[in-house]
């Protein structure tokens, strides 16, 4: 009995003394955490973010022009045309080489028509350079980002118009609406947050599938090609996910403090021990923007894999899996991106030699610098000549080249490829 009560003792002492530790490292090792971060001008509160993010005193602020493009944004009276509207409304799109139904554009010409104004202030807003949306910090960790539906909303609006002036074989304007509209997806790449981000890179992908339709319904001359081809480049080369993981080294932080008023105070520093390993999870991503695009993924992947390995680490465990599909997302659009890239210098190469490459090394120097690779597999974006016209595509997530076969929306399970289709 006497042994038996001597065992119970020590091994209650080890869980004081357990305790103890956890307490003392944990918070030790926190407070050093947040002196590296402020010594290397990390933010370290929403506050500092703040401050990190705005544009400097007396910059022209695009956002001051958005904001009253948002304002001016009328739907249609009729809710029955505004359902009927393409993009924005919840009818079956057709194939980019199938007309819209006359309704539907019927819809969209009324449309453009009422949003005038809206329309010229987009056009007016995309030729400012610099942006910054105001964010309200007050809520704690969990910033209000009102402007995000508008944008999404704004970017949907454009759709409308690309569609409308393409299927009236209005290049020009068609071209026009299309540059608006990555503008625009653009004026949110200065937030911080992750959320911003996703909504960017959803605009992104968004403008791609609009500029697949004006290929496939209208004609840009070499020009136009030229142009929207670069601007989709300097896009590409510019959009990294690393800026958005400052807001979640932030969020960590400011939800250690909401979590700390109401855990045990032992508990509370076993719990920044986590805050610890995911913010350094956190930084080692945002050095990955610097690796070659088909390093990224499988770095992230490790960084996953080491962060959750470890004595009780729950809370990476629960969040660093939802930043890999966030990370997988972030490279698909990229992807989608570098193929329509090359689609368009497929398209200049086109124009002048009157005929399509046999590959897309016949693009190089003289339509595209080099040829893209594809984030998921480390190979060349695929190019494949069709009957008619061709496609360009990435294997995407699951690695597997399917010859660029398209998601089946009848069998989710099928793999499928993301492709960029143009008809010749």
């Amino acid at each position: 009995m006497k042994k038996w009560l001597i065992g119970i003792g020590v091994v209650l002492l080890c869980v004081v003394a357990s305790a103890v530790c956890f307490h003392f490292i944990g918070k030790a090792r926190l407070t050093k955490k947040i002196a590296e971060l402020k010594a290397q001008g990390v933010p370290t509160s929403f506050a500092e973010l703040e401050a990190y993010s705005k544009l400097p005193e007396g910059t022209a602020n695009t956002a001051d022009i958005y904001l009253k493009a948002f304002a001016a944004y009328k739907p249609l009276a009729d809710a029955e045309k505004q359902k009927m509207l393409p993009v924005m409304g919840c009818q079956s799109e057709p194939n980019d080489n199938e007309p819209y139904p006359p309704e539907q554009i019927a819809a969209a010409a009324e449309f453009i028509e009422q949003n005038k104004e809206m329309f010229a202030l987009l056009h007016e807003g995309g030729k400012v350079e610099d942006c910054y949306y105001p964010i309200d910090f007050s809520q704690g960790p969990f910033p209000k980002n009102d402007h995000l539906q508008n944008i999404r909303r704004g970017c949907q609006s454009l759709g409308i118009a690309i569609i409308y002036y393409s299927q009236m074989n209005q290049s020009q304007k068609a071209y026009e609406a299309s540059i608006d509209q990555l503008r625009l997806g653009q004026s949110i790449s200065r937030s911080p947050l992750l959320i911003s981000h996703l909504v960017r890179i959803a605009i992104l992908a968004m403008g791609v599938s609009e500029m697949q339709g004006i290929i496939n319904r209208t004609s840009l001359d070499e020009t136009q090609l030229q142009q929207l081809q670069g601007h989709l480049q300097q896009i590409e080369e510019t959009t990294k996910i690393g800026p958005a993981l400052l807001g979640e080294i932030c969020f960590c932080l400011e939800y250690r403090k909401l979590n700390y008023n109401t855990l045990p105070e032992k508990a509370g520093n076993f719990f920044q021990r986590n805050i610890v390993t995911l913010i350094e999870a956190y930084q080692r991503m945002i050095a990955i923007d610097k690796l070659p695009i088909q390093e990224q993924l499988p770095k992230v992947r490790k960084i996953i894999e080491e962060a959750n390995t470890g004595f009780l680490v729950f809370p990476p465990r629960i969040i660093l899996p939802e930043t890999e599909k966030v990370y997988a997302i972030h490279l698909r659009v990229r992807a989608n991106m570098g193929c329509a890239i090359t689609a368009l210098a497929v398209e200049r190469y086109r124009l002048k030699e009157g005929k399509l490459p046999e590959t897309v090394d016949a693009l190089v120097p003289g339509y595209l610098a080099e040829v893209y690779i594809d984030p998921f597999d480390g190979k060349p974006l695929r190019y494949k000549r069709t009957e008619p016209g061709y496609m360009v595509y990435s294997v995407g997530e699951d690695g597997v080249d399917d010859g660029g076969q398209e998601q089946d929306t009848n069998n989710r399970s099928k793999t499928f490829d993301w492709a960029f289709c143009v008809y010749r």
